[in-house]
This record gives structure tokens, sequence and C-alpha cells, in this order.
């Protein structure tokens, strides 16, 4: 019977294709980070929409790209919070993953690369690990289908941003301000807790952005493949896996969980073992990283020069509906003042205020709409963007005045 705790293997030097990697998740850590940290620092001198000037986190996921995708083809919009720069950091994560597998994972995404240092760390401090049984883990996998399907029906359902309250990256950006949503906290903790005992819990087991480019890499001619005829039967590669895939049992990883580290590759003492390959053609570590950055950067850079890369609020002014003359309610953002619903949608000012429960002494119509969220409306409903957008509709249809 395995026992459920298990000595960690002390890992090997690091190896040049390690390095590479450790350095290709820092600095795009850093650059996600730069953009977040500065987008917080604007909001909190008052900065907001177009003056903000610094990407926020929800404009800077390519999982949001496939939440919004369904309305940006049918609208040519995207849903509230969410900008096309999701929409091209999701093209540039499937172009990666058709060409290289999921190197998106392994090499590039901030929140897995969380996940590793902070396991990395306690295991140095803890050299212990929890392995979950072969039956459950089995099954735990297809989790992140599970949450892919649940989030992907709510919202093309609702045509609402819905994952966000819930998001563990969200959340981290949002420790320490009121906009953090206590659903995302709560999964954040448990993101964390499980993460500390099983390496990147939230990869193996619920990301739905992984899942989606796991099934996705299954179309890439570059796979990792084991020689049965080199190899020693040692075991290294499967244990040094951070997730725990049974590499030295099989002769291909197909295993959609399998983020390309190259962890296993870089342990294996025989080179002609194992690795990966295009075809019998075997692609050097450091070769597969530097591709990857290429691949997913170019995406990026095309977009940026081509004016398809908008990961802040538009400057434009929304334009009326050609059938009604009237300028959507659903184009009311986050960021907007209580001011500018007032100008632009056309709403009386005391018709506004009468109906979310409050007085201009209360709160000055310079006031965000996303600054109300939280704040008790009249009869006892809490008030956030959603209920101002009712109020907008109903004085539009003439059910108010």
């Amino acid at each position: 019977m395995t026992s459920l705790f298990t000595r960690i293997r002390s890992r090997r030097k690091l190896t040049p294709t390690q390095w590479l990697r450790i350095a290709v998740q820092a600095v795009f850590l850093a650059i996600t980070a730069n953009a977040i940290i500065r987008h917080r620092i604007n909001e909190s001198i008052g900065l907001a929409g177009p003056t903000n000037q610094a990407p926020s986190v929800d404009s800077l996921s390519p999982f949001g790209g496939l939440e919004t995708l369904w309305t940006w083809v049918r609208t040519g919009e995207t849903l509230n919070h969410l900008h096309p720069s999701d929409l091209v950091l999701l093209a540039a994560s499937l172009l990666l993953v058709v060409a290289l597998g999921s190197a998106f994972c392994g090499w590039i995404c901030p929140f897995g690369t969380i996940q590793e240092w902070l396991y990395r760390l306690r295991a140095r401090l803890f050299p212990w690990k929890v392995t979950v049984p072969e039956k459950l883990d089995r099954l735990l996998r297809y989790g992140r289908y599970v949450v892919l399907g649940l989030v992907l029906f709510a919202t093309y359902s609702l045509g609402e941003f819905i994952f966000g309250d819930y998001c563990p990256w969200k959340a981290v950006w949002q420790i320490g301000s009121t906009e953090l949503a206590m659903g995302g906290g709560i999964v954040l903790g448990l993101v964390v807790v499980g993460g500390l005992l099983v390496e990147r819990a939230w990869c193996r087991y619920a990301c739905p952005l992984g899942a989606v480019l796991g099934l996705a890499g299954r179309l890439t001619p570059l796979k990792l493949k084991r020689a049965e005829s080199a190899c020693k039967a040692c075991g290294l590669c499967s244990r040094q896996c951070p997730m725990d895939l049974g590499v030295a049992h099989v002769d291909e990883v197909k295993d959609t969980t399998c983020m390309r580290c190259l962890e296993c590759v870089e342990t294996c003492p025989k080179d002609e073992a194992l690795g990966v390959k295009i075809g019998s053609r075997p692609v050097r570590g450091w070769v597969y990283g530097t591709l990857a950055v290429v691949i997913f950067s170019v995406v990026i850079l095309l977009a940026i020069a081509t004016g398809n890369w908008q990961a802040t609020a538009s400057a434009e002014p929304p334009k009326p509906a050609a059938e009604s003359g009237q300028i959507s309610a659903d184009e009311i953002k986050g960021w907007r003042s209580l001011q500018e619903i007032i100008d632009i949608w056309g709403i009386p000012e005391a018709v506004l205020y009468r109906e979310i429960g409050l007085t201009p002494a209360d709160m000055p119509p310079s006031t965000q709409i996303k600054q109300l969220e939280g704040r008790p409306g009249p009869g006892g409903v809490t008030l956030d963007r959603t209920f101002v957008v009712d109020v907008v509709k109903r004085w539009q249809a003439g059910v108010i005045k």
C-alpha cells in the first residue's frame, strides 16, 4: 500500500535548460506583475478607464479570451471587464501548444510559476509530499473539464464574465483590496493549501485553461517519447515529474496534464532514452524553450503592430443602436462615474440617485460604478454594476420616470 506521505527526492543540479526555463518564467511573471501593479497604483490615484493606461489582470488572461469568444464572434464586442488582448493571448497560447505541446503551462503561465515556486520553497523546508492514491488522482484530473464546462456554460448562457469572481489568479492581485470577491478569496486559499501539499494542484485538478490547452496540445507534431531499448528502467523520470506522470512506463507521454517542463528529459541519464522529438528527430531543451518564447511573443508583437492589441478601456464613446437610437445599458462599465451615466445615457440625476437609494451628498457624481460594489441599496439589495445597468434599462424602457 502506497504511503500517503513520500519523501521528496533531492533534485539534481539545475541544467542549462532548467535555468532557461526559470529565467523565462521570471520574465513573464515580472512583465505581468509590473502591468497589474501599475494598474492598481493608477487606480489608487483616481485614474480610471482610458486614463488608467495600464492593463488590468482581466485584460491579461488567455482564458478570458475563451470566455468572451462567443460574444466577440456574435457582436464584435467583448464581455464587461475583458478586452481584445485576451483574445490575442488565447490565440498565442493555442498556437504555441499546437506547435510545441503545453509549453504555455510549463514555461510561461505566471500563475503556474507562482504555484511551482511556492511548492519548491515549501519542499526545501519540509521535504515531504502528499501522494494522492492513483485511482483518486485519475478521477480528480477530470476536474479541469468539469470546471471548464461549468464556467463556459454559465458565461455563454448569461452573457456575463462569471469566472472573475472565483478566479484565484485574479484574487492574487486583489489581496488587500475591497474588490477581492469572497469566492475568489476562498478558491485562492484552497489553491494555496492544496498547492503546498501537491505540486501544482490547481493545474492538475481544476485549471480550465489547462484543460483547453491540454486538448489542443494533442495536435502537436512534437512528441515526448521514451525509447525502451535505450531506457535503463531507473525510474528517475517518473520520480522527478512535477505532475507525477508515469513517464518511465510509456513509449509516449500523452497525458494532457503534462506541461512540457522537460524535467524528466533533463533527469534521464541517457540522452537517447527520452526526449522531445519530431518524428525520430530530437529537439534540444534550449531550442524548445527558445521556440516557445518566440512563438508566443511574436503573436503578441504582431497584434500590437497591427493595432489589434487593446488591453485597456477604449476612449471611444459607445454608439447608439441603429434600431432604438439609444446606447445600450450593457455598455456601462464599472469604471464609469455616476456623472458619465447621467451624461452619456441621459438618465436624469434625480432618477438615478433615487433608484440606487443614495443622494449626491452620500455619493458624489464623480463616484465610479465599481466603487458602489457591496453598498446596501433600496430594499436591502446589494449595489453593483448589474443593478445600475438594470436601472438604466428600466428608465430607457419607460418603466421608471
